[in-house]
């Protein structure tokens, strides 16, 4: 079937920003730093406390890095060289969901389960070595309130993620409590940092002169390095969760899917722009070229990717990935227009 192509290219229109509205977004973003600074209540940006500076790139010693992201859980064993370099030991990864298998993130899932999933993955990083002591180092992905470097509580939950017993709770203490459960104590989780500090640490570790860090992936999120120079506060990383920016005029598709998201009304930058939401607001555009609007294809940002990348001839694989969704055949003339899409 073939695309109208007064209808494209309205979409096209919706999704837009020109120069002038990108400037005024800076500015807005710029102002909520500076009100997040003397009050973070004033300030759509949660200007969060890290706890920690920047390394010197001398450090030495082997580690474990526990990566808790969006879509993955990533558990390493590092051993730290000084110099800026390192090496990696030992690395274990799996999904938090598999559809049909498994599920720790959403509705009926619960904190034991979850956590005791990843200490399981923590057993294979260290080879059941139950004797060698190892401190830990938590990268924890989502919104959380810390005190210090070892307690952080989440306060909600992103991502659509619904997993029961986790908000208001010190995630080191379920982990803590979870790797007990399994009879791994000679692991201890010693600090819980946002993955994007974790991003601007390992960067900064690796070259000097590095001060902000920011993640494009399942979620979105900027953080850097803040001196508070005159002010009583030591210099540390703010942790900006800057996916909850809201000074933002979404477009029609992005309206319709934060109504009908988990949690309406939040993290409107990252809806915008992150890995877990484009493909949804790619398929809720597709469905009313298709005259399907409301339907739901189930597309993702790695389906995105190898359509953008498509170099065969004729956009075979952008034809094979929109029929396989859409249940559709498209014509060669609008493949080459989802890749503008």
């Amino acid at each position: 079937m073939a695309f109208d192509k007064n209808q494209f290219a309205e979409i096209i229109e919706e999704f837009k920003i020109d120069g002038t509205r990108l400037h005024e977004v800076a500015a807005d973003f710029r102002y909520d730093l500076r009100q997040g600074l003397d009050d973070p209540s004033a300030s759509s940006l949660r200007m969060l406390k890290s706890y920690v500076g920047l390394p010197t790139g001398e450090e030495k010693g082997e580690y474990l890095a526990l990566d808790f992201g969006g879509t993955n859980v990533r558990v390493l064993r590092i051993r730290l060289d000084g110099h800026g370099k390192f090496e990696v030991l030992k690395k274990v990864a799996k999904p938090l969901r598999v559809e049909g298998v498994y599920d720790f993130v959403g509705e009926g899932s619960t904190a034991e389960q979850q956590f005791d999933f990843i200490a399981e993955l923590v057993d294979e990083a260290i080879e059941g070595d139950h004797t060698t002591k190892y401190l830990l180092g938590h990268t924890f992905s989502f919104p959380s309130e810390q005190t210090d470097l070892y307690n952080a509580k989440l306060i909600i939950w992103t991502k659509e993620f619904a997993t029961a017993g986790v908000e208001g709770k010190v995630v080191n203490d379920l982990l803590k409590e979870a790797l007990h459960r399994q009879g791994i104590d000679n692991v201890e989780p010693t600090a819980v940092i946002n993955d994007t500090v974790a991003v601007l640490l390992a960067a900064a570790y690796k070259q000097a002169d590095t001060y902000i860090g920011s993640i494009y992936a399942t979620g979105h999120n900027t953080c850097y390095f803040e001196p508070f120079k005159g002010k009583a506060e030591r210099p540390m990383i703010l942790n900006l969760e800057s996916g909850g920016f809201m000074k933002l005029a979404p477009n029609r598709f992005d309206a319709e899917f934060d109504a009908q998201s988990e949690k309406p009304g939040e993290q409107r930058l990252e809806k915008m722009v992150s890995g877990r939401y484009m493909g949804e607001l790619f398929g809720m555009a597709i469905a009313e070229l298709l005259g399907e609007k409301g339907k739901k294809y189930g597309f993702t940002s790695i389906d995105m990717s190898n359509i953008i990348l498509d170099e065969t001839a004729g956009l075979s694989e952008v034809g094979r990935i929109v029929s396989a969704k859409t249940g559709h055949d498209l014509e060669e003339v609008d493949r080459q227009r989802l890749q503008e899409l």
